[in-house]
């Protein structure tokens, strides 16, 4: 039986409180993970595609979440690096992808928010590429990473993964979004009925329930 997806449900659940209400500068969020080796491969792609989408529409906020304080560092190393110029969000990511009008995102609990509110995005990930050999010519060679694609076999959101994560596809995966307030209202609505089917309330009760 299918418990749920407790983050999933209570994001849902309690999104109101997020949302902003009125008009406001739109935002840009990067979620590039919460692991040293992932936010490593994520990170120079991710800055060098915000510096081309900041200079093709300043009027974006673009703000980069730091998922927990040992990865201060080496963001603000890559940062620099790269000339990134937009803000940073550390804490609870729920607030910041409630507010964001698009959203680029590592593959994983992120999305899996993201989808409970129903902001448009990019899903993204790359892995180590003799992994990535092995698991392609020996294990699975899987169409989709990203859940709502892979759960729909198809693709929803746009997802570029191991070699396709350029900065260049980011850019040009990205662009008609922003241009297209009416594209990004129809992702985030067919976003929205693809997640109810995993919004089922109480699933930690379940399982205690189970014991």
């Amino acid at each position: 039986e299918y418990i749920g997806s407790p983050i999933m449900w209570d994001t849902y659940s309690k999104k109101e409180q997020w949302q902003r209400k009125g008009n406001h500068q739109p935002i840009l969020a990067i979620l590039p993970g919460s692991r040293i080796g992932e936010v490593t491969r994520h990170l120079p792609v991710v800055f060098s595609a915000a510096k081309k989408i900041a200079e093709e529409f300043p009027g974006w906020r673009i703000i980069l979440s730091i998922a927990h304080h040992g990865l201060h560092s080496l963001v603000k190393k890559y940062a620099h690096i790269h000339s990134y110029g937009g803000e940073y969000w550390e804490g609870d990511i729920r607030p910041l992808l409630a507010q964001a009008e698009f959203a680029w995102i590592a593959s994983g609990t992120a999305i899996h928010i993201a989808m409970a509110l129903g902001t448009p995005f990019v899903g993204f990930y790359q892995i180590n590429p003799v992994l990535a050999v092995i698991s392609r010519n020996f294990f699975l060679d899987l169409p989709f990473w990203t859940l709502i694609n892979y759960a729909e076999n198809r693709e929803i959101c746009p997802e570029l993964i191991q070699e396709h994560f350029t900065a260049s596809h980011l850019v040009e995966r990205t662009v008609p979004f922003l241009k297209n307030a009416q594209k990004r209202e129809e992702l985030s609505g067919e976003i929205t009925t693809v997640a109810k089917k995993f919004f089922v309330p109480d699933g930690l009760k379940k399982v205690v329930s189970y014991l």
